[in-house]
C-alpha cells in the first residue's frame, strides 16, 4: 500500500497525469471550439424588410446577406403592389442564425378567378352567405318591382350581368337585383357612428342600403385605422327612407373626437322587422280575402 502511495506521488507519476490533463483540456478546447464554428455561436443576422419588393430585388438582396430566402406561396392582395413580395418569415428585425431560410410570399400579377354561383331565386340573405362562401364580395343592391320580395333577379359585376358558372376574379363585388315585393317600403337607416368602415358597410347592406361616398378626412389614410364620424343621411327614429337607398360616409383617423350614442346600435332593426312582419301579415290578409 506504501508502495503505491509512493509511486501515486512519484515525479513519473506526476508527470503521466499532467499530461492526461493537458490532453483533456485540448479535447474539451477542440470539441467547444468545433461546436461553436459548426452552429456559428454567437453569430447572428437581422432578417430585412422584403415586403414590396419585386423579384428582381429580391435577388439582390440575397446577395447581401447570409440567408436563404425562398419564395413558397403567392396570395392575391389589392392592398399590395403586383407582382411584390406580400409576407415573410421570419418577419423584418428578427435575429437569425446565418443561413437560415426566409419564406417569401409573393403578390399574385393577377387574381385567382372562381366560378360565379347562382344566386337568382335565392334570398337575399342566402345570396350574401353564398356570395361570402366563394371569396367574393357584396356589392351594391338595386331593387326592382317584383311581387318576390327580397328575392335575387339578377347578379352582375361592373354593371354588366354575369351567369353561373363565368369565372370572375377573387374578392369581386357581386350587386344584386332584388324584387321590391311590389310595395314601396321603406326602412329606416341604422346608426354606424364610430364603426370601421368594413362594419358599417355591412350594417347598411344587411339592412337593405347601398354605400354611397366614402370621404376621409386624412389624406392616404389606413382603412382599418379611420372610423365613422357623421353619415348622410343620419339615423332618425321617425324617418324610414326607401329600400336601396344611397348612405354616405365620412371617416375620420381623430377617433378620440368622435361623439356617439351606443343605444342607438341595432334600434333600426327592431323597426324593420316589425315591418317586414306586417307586410306579410297584409300579403297574408289580402291573400285571404
Amino acid at each position: 500500500m506504501s508502495s503505491f502511495i509512493r509511486f501515486l506521488f512519484s515525479k513519473a507519476s506526476l508527470r503521466h497525469l499532467g499530461a492526461a490533463l493537458v490532453i483533456v483540456l485540448v479535447l474539451v478546447g477542440g470539441m467547444t471550439f468545433y461546436l461553436d464554428a459548426y452552429t456559428d455561436h454567437g453569430e447572428s443576422e437581422l432578417v430585412p424588410d422584403l415586403k414590396g419588393l419585386t423579384a428582381a430585388q429580391i435577388l439582390t438582396v440575397a446577395d447581401t446577406v447570409d440567408l436563404e430566402l425562398i419564395v413558397i406561396d403567392s396570395v392575391y392582395s389589392s392592398d399590395v403592389p403586383k407582382g411584390t413580395v406580400a409576407d415573410q418569415d421570419p418577419s423584418a428585425g428578427a435575429a437569425v442564425k446565418n443561413g437560415r431560410k426566409v419564406y417569401i410570399t409573393m403578390n399574385a400579377m393577377l387574381p385567382q378567378q372562381v366560378k360565379m354561383p347562382n344566386l337568382v331565386d335565392l334570398t337575399f340573405r342566402q345570396a350574401k352567405a353564398r356570395i361570402e362562401s366563394y371569396g367574393l364580395k357584396l356589392g351594391n343592391l338595386e331593387y326592382v318591382p317584383d311581387l318576390a320580395e327580397n328575392a335575387v333577379l339578377g347578379q352582375k359585376v361592373n354593371g354588366r350581368n354575369v351567369k353561373a358558372g363565368a369565372y370572375v376574379s377573387k374578392g369581386a363585388r357581386i350587386d344584386l337585383v332584388l324584387g321590391n315585393g311590389l310595395s314601396n317600403a321603406k326602412v329606416l337607416v341604422p346608426y354606424v357612428i364610430n364603426m370601421s368602415l368594413d362594419s358599417a358597410r355591412m350594417v347598411l347592406l344587411e339592412a337593405y342600403f347601398n354605400i354611397g361616398a366614402i370621404m376621409i378626412d386624412t389624406p392616404f389614410a389606413d382603412t382599418s385605422a379611420v372610423r365613422v364620424y357623421r353619415q348622410s343621411p343620419g339615423f332618425m327614429i321617425d324617418r324610414p327612407i326607401p329600400m336601396g337607398s344611397t348612405v354616405d360616409l365620412f371617416l375620420t383617423q381623430n377617433v378620440g373626437n368622435i361623439e356617439y350614442d351606443p343605444a342607438l346600435y341595432g334600434l333600426h332593426k327592431v323597426y324593420n322587422d316589425s315591418l317586414m312582419n306586417r307586410s306579410g301579415e297584409q300579403d297574408n290578409s289580402d291573400a285571404t280575402d
